[in-house]
């Protein structure tokens, strides 16, 4: 079987769905917000920022998961 190399978002942070949704979009707000380096540094030293993901942008993942019974 080939070697299957997909791009996606990576080290996610997810939250309850029992989050209040005005938590859930603060925190998400603070985060993609958050341009310190030393903060962002001192949680992973290779982060440079957050950003937002959704749900399609794991797409490809899921058809190999799929193509390997995985799914």
């Amino acid at each position: 079987m080939p070697l299957i190399w997909v791009d996606i978002p990576e080290s996610n942070i997810c939250v309850s769905r029992n989050m209040p949704e005005k938590e859930r979009l603060l925190l998400k707000q603070a985060l993609v917000e958050l341009d310190d380096r030393t903060i962002l540094q001192s949680i992973e030293p290779r982060y440079t920022g957050f950003t937002s993901a959704r749900h399609e942008d794991y797409n490809e993942i899921r058809i190999a998961m799929q193509r390997l019974g995985l799914l």
